[in-house]
């Protein structure tokens, strides 16, 4: 049976709803922590306007977070009290080391206009309440008039983005279970840093990057969402800001919100949305023997044509790996800033605003995960030569930008401390194949008795790829004839650079990124391209009627969105979705461990189920794997030890998937193993009772409190 079919479609409408108002509850929340607070919190002085300021300050917030809760974990003295006690003193160290305040002043002014407020709220509460709402009004009043000739704008704007996070995060809003095996060490992370340990020795991979639990976890702390939702509900703000960051991006290299607006559409819709790009993203196989083609003055490895049949690529997997949040993910939505302040910077001459952001963007990228350092290795040497031809590369800034690179070397990777506690790791993943064979990985090794020989894993090159390469050339030299050469070419050296990294065993050389992972960097570098395609689009219009260029572009810009959702297939109504809802273990498991933890106090009850309930548990209550619950107690003579119990039984056992799937071999002659439990207990005790079911799962609560024999 297709584990589509396991899908309890009768409970989608309340997950959906309580997903809703968590996200609505998380976006708030969010918008607080990094779009308000850091204005507040860090000087604005190289921040930039408009779009960036709000970029800026979200790269000022994560850096503060990723920074120094660890380290106050690591130290023993976090709470949320110590986290603000943290803050005021970073606010009160920049007034006085960067505006040069008295600190005494500031507390007595703050104090006076304190006192000030109390007193006339006190002396007059209804018209003190009268004036907030009377300039509440005002205000609110005068930004309409403001925004009154870009409303249309602003509102297409806001449409685009709710339809992308809606069409990318779709899984996010109607499940409850996790949606890859990873999710589950980051909830075990996650419960880990809620009992102040960093560096545990239970957890699942030892040495391994912490940026993404502690995002998780501070999260967790300033909305109080139940793991069971947030584990879920937190990839919309990666997908947010992704898209935010593909925006920004294409509105400065086009120079144009409007191209930016199409740039993002096409990006979420079809590059990463839509089957559509199985076109760019070709199946790849491991080999070695692969075919050899010629292209101009090189030779290429391709697969056989006659291996077609059996492999797919991985157009799947970016889609896949944003809805679930992984923090390789989280980690490619700052290549595209980090290149383009690299960018910039080197156009400008090293402006300081650049050369921080540029140095904050690659310190999160190490934090989050460095695999992501690798994909913009290539890029960024492309860029940096390119700038020594073009002259706009200085001996000065070359020390500014070596010194930004390695202070985000350093910071970015507390992580690697643990490396001293656990040792270099046994398999470097998908991310850095190259590490493995650099420091003979264990996943080296197998590689090599497997086969006897190494194999390359090589893509099928089509037609497409070759015209696309010879597009992106030929956009690369006419950009070069602009006033602002270098800054324009500069973008078109992104796909090229990221080209090399995806196709690098066709070129012969030694594998950098798995094609699996390199996909979602590929799909971002191609976004100045389809910049430049929509410029040229819209130019003869732009330049030749301008006036009917504002008028038709919204009918335009509404029509194309509304083809792209009606006559394009996407993701979100595929079966690889449907699949991937439920991949580990069934949403009404989890829909009733989340009304348990509503309905019983923390630590007062026990779950019997299968292991992927476990980090489902964890700072909850306690977990008995199916297994040994069989194997410890007899269902006839054994006391059993919690006073409440919740057994789970899979009326249906799942099926997953996954490349997991060969541990769940005998998870049916376990489920019936446990069915004749019940029924053995049953048959001796009357304190037993079936206490939820759905369409493919079972409760039964054991309540020792009134046992009976």
């Amino acid at each position: 049976m297709e584990n589509s079919l396991f899908l309890d479609s009768s409970l989608f409408a309340s997950i959906f709803k309580i997903n809703l108002s968590k996200a609505l509850l998380l976006f708030g929340v969010a918008f607080f922590l990094f779009g308000l607070l850091p204005r507040w919190l860090f000087p604005q002085r190289y921040a930039g306007a408009g779009l960036e300021k709000s970029i800026s300050n979200i790269l000022y917030m994560l850096v503060f977070f990723e920074l120094m809760v660890p380290l106050m974990i690591q130290l023993g003295i976090f709470s949320l009290f110590s986290l603000l006690a943290v803050m005021v003193g970073v606010k009160l160290l920049f007034l006085r080391l960067l505006e040069k305040q008295k600190i005494t002043d500031l507390l007595e002014k703050s104090r006076d206009r304190a006192l000030i407020a109390i007193f006339n709220f006190l002396d007059d509460p209804r018209g003190s309440i009268e004036k907030i709402k009377r300039d509440t009004f005002h205000a609110f009043y005068d930004f309409l008039l403001r925004q009154t000739k870009t409303l249309p704008n602003r509102l297409f704007l806001l449409a685009l983005a709710a339809i992308l996070l809606y069409y990318l995060g779709y899984r996010c809003f109607i499940s409850m279970s996790n949606p890859l095996p990873d999710t589950s060490q980051f909830v075990e992370w996650v419960a880990n840093l809620q009992k102040g340990i960093l560096y545990a020795d239970n957890k699942t991979a030892g040495a391994d990057f912490y940026g993404l639990s502690i995002f998780i976890f501070i999260l967790q702390i300033f909305t109080n969402i139940d793991s069971l939702i947030l584990f879920n509900i937190y990839p919309l703000l990666l997908i947010a800001f992704l898209l935010l960051g593909v925006y920004f991006v294409s509105k400065r290299f086009a120079l144009s919100w409007k191209v930016a607006a199409w740039s993002v559409m096409i990006y979420g819709l079809v590059l990463v949305g839509s089957p559509l790009n199985d076109y760019l993203l070709p199946p790849f196989h491991s080999t070695t023997n692969p075919e050899i083609i010629h292209f101009l003055f090189f030779k290429l490895y391709t697969l056989p044509k006659e291996w077609l049949g059996g492999v797919t690529g991985p157009g799947y997997t970016p889609y896949l790996r944003y809805f679930s949040g992984m923090a390789y993910e989280f980690a490619s939505a700052f290549f595209l800033l980090n290149l383009y302040y690299l960018i910039h910077a080197l156009q400008t001459g090293g402006r300081t605003k650049d050369l921080i952001n540029y140095s904050l963007t690659l310190l999160l990228v190490f934090i989050f995960h460095g695999g992501g350092a690798i994909a913009l290795s290539i890029p960024s040497i492309l860029i940096a030569l390119h700038a020594f031809v073009s002259k706009k590369l200085s001996w000065s800034l070359l020390k500014k930008g070596l010194l930004a690179i390695g202070a985000a070397a350093i910071f970015g990777n507390g992580w690697m401390l643990s490396v001293l506690k656990y040792g270099i790791p046994q398999d470097f993943g998908a991310a850095a194949p190259f590490l493995d064979r650099l420091f003979g990985t264990k996943q080296a090794m197998e590689n090599i008795v497997a086969t006897g020989i190494e194999e390359v894993t090589v893509s099928y090159l089509t037609p497409l790829h070759f015209y696309l390469f010879i597009v992106i050339i030929l956009l690369f030299f006419l950009a070069r004839i602009n006033k602002k050469g270098f800054y324009f070419a500069s973008f078109l050296l992104v796909p090229l650079g990221t080209f090399f990294i995806y196709f690098s065993e066709n070129l012969g050389f030694f594998k950098l990124i798995y094609q699996d992972r390199a996909a979602e960097y590929l799909l971002l570098s191609l976004v100045p391209v389809v910049a430049c395609g929509i410029k040229l689009l819209f130019y003869p219009l732009q330049r030749v009627f301008p006036k009917l260029y504002r008028i038709l572009f919204l009918p335009l810009s509404f029509a194309a969105l509304s083809f792209i959702l009606l006559f394009l297939p996407h993701y979100k109504d595929s079966p690889q979705l449907m699949r991937s809802i439920d991949p580990l273990n069934y949403s009404p498991i989890s829909w009733m461990l989340y009304t348990i933890k509503k309905e019983h106090k923390p630590y007062s009850w026990t779950v019997v189920s299968f292991i992927e309930e476990y980090p489902q548990v964890l700072g909850h209550g306690y977990f008995i794997n199916t297994q040994e619950f069989i194997a410890r107690y007899d269902p006839i003579e054994s006391k059993l030890p919690a006073q409440r119990i919740f057994i789970f039984v899979e009326d249906i056992p799942h099926t997953p998937h996954l490349s997991s799937e060969w541990y769940y071999r005998w998870r049916e002659q376990i489920t019936d193993n446990l069915k004749a439990w019940i029924a053995l207990y049953s048959s001796t005790h009357r304190n037993i009772r079936l206490c939820k079911k759905s369409t493919f799962v079972s409760v039964y609560e054991i309540d020792n409190t009134k046992e009976r024999r």
